[in-house]
């Protein structure tokens, strides 16, 4: 059975974006860091704030394999503050 354009170009799509996640989960330790490296040469220690940010907007303007990898940093590591919070909170 004969696909339709669209059939192909719907499958082709899926697996583009299934090929930028695993690329976004393999790059994130990359990403992280260098803006960690960037930063610490401006700040010591370095305040969680501008660590997102910078690893935000480090990724904003590259290749989509890159950029995949910075949202995949910045979700790793809001879990890990979100998770240090909680810590806390349940130590008070």
């Amino acid at each position: 059975m004969k696909k339709t354009p669209e059939e192909i170009a719907t499958e082709f799509t899926a697996r583009r974006e299934r090929a930028m996640a695993r690329s976004g989960s393999a790059m994130w330790p990359h990403v992280l860091a260098t803006v960690t490296v960037e930063l610490f040469a401006k700040f010591d220690p370095v305040p969680r704030d501008i660590l997102l940010l910078a690893v935000e907007e480090w990724g904003k303007d590259r290749d989509p394999m890159l950029k995949a990898g910075s949202e995949e940093a910045i979700a790793r590591l809001r879990e890990a503050i979100d998770e240090r919070m909680r810590q806390r909170n349940d130590r008070e």
